[in-house]
Order: structure tokens, then sequence, then C-alpha cells
């Protein structure tokens, strides 16, 4: 864990304030999914997963969760789990064309039993959930988390210290007097919520400061140093409420917007002010990825939500050297409509993508490893989809005009190619650390597990298009065509392994969902490609 001292030296250098004392409301901690975390985040993680939202009603995940604890009877009959999946909702007898129901509806549907009894023997099995039972796992973790919430399961106080205990103390496990102080700072909450006069809203605010400080020392006095102070949940409860990656993304837009008008009006200064908004949004881009580590101690590479933060960033950096290196601005385009396209992905599928921060696999515990082996691997995945990002630009102007095009589309064949050969040392690179980690923790340095094979199976593929330009077996049009046709290994690596085939060792990166979302990226890319090598082929004026 990362030393509090660090924590309030970084706040410090950020110009933000972590020397309070006492626990605000949203950086009460909680200890939840194995991690101690502040309040604000089990609301929010608690709400998306419910809700599939991070606000209700245009009110704050803080304020549902707190009238949860508070005034549970009334939600039990609010529409406030959602659920997608047509089959499930067929199986429950619910209408398809209904996305939210009463926690009452499913809870006391007869049929839910039959599921969960279902799911429970496929676990047992170790069987590969299909997305229809995902479904029901999912649904299984709203029903339990809501109820559970509501009938005190929130484990809020922490253990004596006089104990060798880890496990926090649930609101149906304390004291009375325990009990007392935290629900009195619920009701003070509530105030600020419910509205009043200026000075009615002021004086639920000083309420509110005094709960929370008696709150507070009580907790400390029986927890010691189990119960963290303000300093330590500050870091987590700014990265909640900024939302790095969210923010992200917009300005990684904004600059895809400022290149493209630059090109279509040859105005050097919206060009200019690209670079701005493109430096900005990599900087915010990194700062998120700092909060990150700074809340979990460890790279933020362990799931597939990070990984695809990751590769984003990767772009960029690529993109951004090579946009400078080589002074093209369409490079850094590139870079930022790929990152859009990522970030988007991450921030829009949180129920395919986890974004939660959770603790490490067993079998990730080793920061070494999980820096040099899974950093390395996913960063040269960065590089291919820069190559795909330019292969993507250069048939379409290809098809556009391709003698007017000439010079441009030469000089996007070179740097895909560039691109490719940055991607191949960073995947040989991993793929051999991998072996390494796999001998490490596994005791075989290679063993043809499905994530291995596949990473081979992209490798080769790779070099067989840097050979075949090398040899002039490919001219521009192929190298830029091969960027976009090879990065289907690269998903298939990447996310098809884990979510598609679902097999293998790798089980820690295992989920499901998107199947059909992506196979409709990679089946366009594809007949968009197979059209352009159609009038390559079967065309050939204007070359």
């Amino acid at each position: 864990m990362i030393s509090r001292y660090w924590v309030l030296l970084f706040f410090v250098l950020c110009g933000a304030s972590a020397g309070a004392k006492t626990h605000t409301f949203e950086s009460l901690p909680v200890q939840e999914s194995g991690r101690v975390k502040p309040l604000v985040t089990v609301a929010q993680e608690t709400l998306q997963l419910i809700y599939g939202r991070s606000k209700y009603e245009g009110k704050p995940a803080l304020d549902i969760l707190t009238t949860w604890i508070l005034v549970p009877e009334p939600w039990v009959e609010k529409e406030i789990i959602k659920i997608d999946h047509h089959g499930l909702k067929e199986a429950l007898g619910f209408s398809k064309e209904k996305k939210y129901f009463t926690p009452k509806q499913v809870s006391t549907n007869q049929r839910l039993n039959v599921l969960l009894s279902d799911l429970q023997v496929r676990t047992a099995r170790k069987e590969k959930l299909n997305a229809y039972y995902q479904a029901v796992q999912r649904l299984q973790g709203q029903i339990l988390t809501f109820y559970g919430i509501t009938q005190g399961a929130l484990k809020v106080f922490p253990p004596a210290k006089e104990t060798d205990s880890t496990s926090w103390l649930s609101l149906r496990e304390m004291t009375e007097t325990q009990s007392e102080a935290f629900f009195k700072v619920l009701a003070a909450r509530a105030t600020q919520f419910v509205g009043g006069t200026d000075l009615e809203v002021k004086q639920g605010k000083e309420a509110l400061d005094i709960a929370l400080k008696n709150y507070s020392n009580l907790a400390r006095d029986f927890g010691g140093d189990n119960y963290p102070t303000h300093s330590d949940m500050s870091v987590e409860v700014h990265y909640q409420q900024l939302m790095p990656f969210f923010w992200t993304w917009i300005l990684y837009l904004i600059a895809t917007l400022l290149f493209t008008l630059s090109f279509l009006t040859l105005g050097p200064v919206l060009a200019g002010l690209g670079y701005v908004v493109f430096g900005s949004a990599f900087l915010f881009h990194t700062y998120g990825f700092v909060l990150r580590c700074l809340i979990t101690g460890r790279p933020p590479v362990s799931n597939m939500y990070e990984t695809v933060v990751w590769v984003g960033w990767g772009v960029v950096l690529f993109s951004g050297l090579f946009a400078l290196v080589k002074k093209r601005p369409w490079i850094a385009l590139v870079g930022a409509a790929v990152a859009t396209l990522c970030m988007i992905v991450a921030d829009f599928a949180p129920v395919i993508l986890d974004g939660t921060l959770q603790p490490l696999e067993p079998v990730l515990r080793s920061n070494l490893w999980l820096t040099i082996h899974v950093m390395t691997i996913t960063l040269s995945y960065a590089a291919f989809f820069l190559a795909f990002g330019i292969g993507d630009y250069g048939v379409f102007l290809y098809l556009k005009d391709r003698a007017g095009n000439r010079k441009k589309i030469h000089e996007l064949a070179q740097v895909a190619y560039h691109s490719i050969q940055v991607g191949v040392v960073l995947l040989t690179a991993g793929t051999i650390l991998g072996g390494v980690w796999a001998d490490y923790s596994w005791g075989r340095f290679w063993g043809w597990d499905p994530k291995e094979t596949w990473a081979f199976i992209a490798l080769m593929g790779y070099l067989a298009i840097l050979h075949a330009r090398l040899v002039g077996w490919v001219k521009d049009f192929g190298m830029l065509a091969g960027s976009v046709v090879s990065f289907s290994l690269v998903i298939m690596a990447w996310y098809g392994v884990n979510f598609v085939l679902g097999a293998g060792l790798h089980s820690y990166g295992f989920g499901a969902g998107g199947i059909e979302y992506v196979s409709a990226f990679v089946g366009l890319h594809l007949i968009y490609v197979g059209y352009g090598w159609f009038v390559e082929r079967y065309n050939p004026s204007a070359k």
C-alpha cells in the first residue's frame, strides 16, 4: 500500500488539500470487495451495478445510498434493478421492452431460485458462463448488494486495535453506541440534500461536521491504525469526483475535431490549438493513471478496462512522437481519433469492462512481472492500433483520390510500417517476458495456452507484413490494408481469448459480453479493406 505520507506529498504538489484531520462524508472508510475504500466509491460502484448509472433521477449515488440505509422500505417498490438481457427477462416472465424492475419484483419471482440454482451448479463445475448466465450472475449480485445494504451489511467500523482480525464490523454487528454515531452522520447528511432555508442548510452542515468528528474519533479510538485517516482516502475521493478518464475522451474528441477542421480549412491556428488540446488530454490521461496507481499501489493494467485505457494512452504517446519527428499533424489526428474510441468504449461499457478498483488476483501479485510483461505486451497493442488507424485513413484517401493523394498515402504507409516495427519489438519482448513470468508462476516457460498461442500468432502475422514490405511483395496499399487486417489478430489475442474462448490459465482476465459489437467492428473493416483491394486490383486507372 502507498504510504499516506506519499499521498500527502502528492496532494501538496498538486495544490489539493489532503490535510484535514476529520473525514468528510465522502471519505468515510468502508471495507468492501477485499479492500478499504471511501464511501463515495462504494456508492458509485453500487448504483452503477444495480441501476447501470452513477446517478438516479439526477441525484448523486452518495445521496441514494444514504436513503437506502436510512429508509429502505420505499426503494423496494422503485424500479432500480436494471436487466438488459432479453433471454433473462423472458425466463423471469418480464416484459422485454422494460429495462428496470423493482427489487420486490425480482426477489419474489418464483423462477429466480431455479436460475440461481442452475448458476450455482455451473459455477461449481467451473464452466465458462455464456452471456445469459453472466446476466444471471449479475442479477444475483444486484439483488444481494441491494438487500445487503438495506439490511445493514455495509462494513463501516474498523476491527478493534487489540485484535489481529482484519474484518470490519457491519452496521448490524456494531454496538449501540457505534451504530448511533454512524446514523447521526447519515441523518445530518440527509438534511443536506433535503434542502431548506439558508439558515437550515448552514445548521445542517454544522451538524454534519460535528457528527463526522464524533464518529471519526470513536472509530479511531476503537480501531487505532486499523481506521484510515482522511488523507488515506482523499486520493480516491478526488479520483471519483474528478472522473479523469471521462474528461480525457472529451478532450481527445475536441482535438480530433480541431485537427479535422484545420485540414478542411487549411488553418494552422486550428492545428496549433489541436496540438494544445491533444497534449492537455494526454497529461490529463496520465494524471488519471497516476491517481489509480496511488490508490491501488500497482500498475493500472490488471483487467480489460485498464488495458483499454492503457492502450489509448500508448496510442497517443506513439502518435505524438511520430507527429513530432515527421512534423505531420495528421498522425496526431489519427492518434486522437483512436484514443477517443478507446476511452469512449471504456467509459460507456461498464457491464463489459469493469472500471472499479479491485484487488489483484493472486497470480498478478508480483508488480515486477505485471509491469514488465503486461504493460509491455499491451503497449505493443497500442502501436498496432495506431497502425490500424493509419491504415484506415490511408485506405480512405486511396479510395477518394489515389492519384492526388499519392505522396500522402506513401507517407502513411511508411508511418504504419514504423509503428508496426515498434509493436513487433514490444510484442516480442512482452511474449518472452511472459514466458519468464509463466515459469515463475506456473513452473513452465511455454505451454501453448490460448493466450500464449494467439500472442504468437499475432507476432507471426505482423512479422509477415514487415518481411513482405521489406522484399517488395506489398506496396503502399498492401501495407495500409495489412495494418488494418492484421489488427484482427490483436483483437483475438486481447479480447477474443478472454471474452470468446474463455479457456486457459489466464482465467483472471476472463469476461463476457460485447462479442456482437467487436464482431461487427472487425467485419466492417474487413469489408472496407476488401472493397479497397477490389478497386486497387480491378480499377487500375489513376495509378
